[in-house]
């Protein structure tokens, strides 16, 4: 992985991309989300991962904002975004070559860059929130403060060494690109999951040993609700984290009776 982010972060650098400049990505989660992840701040610039639940005009209102020299987009978002992805200088599709896009595989020719250095108290992304009770702010996280907050969940024992984690919430999400870090600080294996779907999540905790998961609690009632629901698919698991909405307290209990070995986090 880190080869390929050093080869795209080349590329976007003879692209033009230049220390500080935005890079957008609108993407389901992928292993192509971990690449962008390493390869954007690699080349210098700072990551900015649109919503892709969100309508066109909300998207464009975040590139009118933030101005990106350049986005990745998914086969599965480009055709219905073709136009206003027009807006930036430079789209990039993480799929199919189209017409006066460049591709990334084209990127993967290239030779890796060496790491630009970023750090400290320079940009590393730009989240957007979820605009609940007014229009989307996009806030600008430093690597320092990123890196420090994913240091201290880890302390609480969140996501030890060595661990494997199922990535399942969008990496759009500043939870999710938490999650991910944390792992990485972790030397351990995240297992990226492209949607949520019940019956896969269980099967992917027992088939890949996972031993970590940032799950909402939405997404703990739609498992123990599933048809096929088996508490021994748990067995590997040892640690959740949980937030983003209240945990129902009849939820948190039935969870905690099917897997009584597990730890539970709420996190805010």
């Amino acid at each position: 992985t880190l080869d390929r982010a050093a080869r795209i972060a080349g590329g976007l650098r003879s692209l033009g991309i230049a220390q500080g400049d935005r890079v957008a990505v609108l993407s389901a989660n992928s292993d192509h989300y971990l690449a962008l992840y390493l390869a954007v701040p690699w080349a210098g610039a700072a990551l900015v991962p649109l919503n892709c639940r969100w309508s066109e005009a909300e998207n464009r209102f975040a590139i009118a904002d933030c101005q990106p020299k350049a986005i990745f987009v998914s086969d599965d978002f480009a055709a219905g975004c073709a136009e206003w992805v027009s807006q930036v200088p430079v789209p990039i599709s993480l799929g199919a070559v189209r017409p006066g896009w460049r591709a990334l595989d084209e990127l993967l020719q290239h030779t890796p860059l060496e790491d630009s250095g970023r750090g400290g108290d320079d940009l590393f992304a730009i989240f957007y929130t979820g605009g609940t009770t007014g229009r989307s702010k996009g806030v600008m996280l430093s690597h320092d403060g990123f890196t420090a907050n994913c240091m201290a969940m880890r302390e609480t024992g969140l996501f030890p060494d060595r661990c494997r984690a199922l990535v399942v919430p969008p990496l759009f999400h500043l939870a999710a690109a938490a999650e991910l870090t944390m792992t990485m600080l972790a030397g351990g294996t995240a297992v990226i999951v492209e949607a949520f779907q019940p019956d896969r999540v269980l099967d992917t905790i027992a088939d890949e040993a996972i031993t970590d998961a940032l799950l909402v609690p939405t997404m703990i009632q739609m498992i123990l609700d599933a048809p096929d629901f088996d508490a021994a698919k748990l067995t590997s698991l040892r640690r959740v984290m949980y937030g983003a909405s209240p945990m129902p307290e009849a939820t948190l209990d039935r969870i905690m009776a099917a897997a009584p070995h597990v730890d539970f986090f709420q996190a805010y």
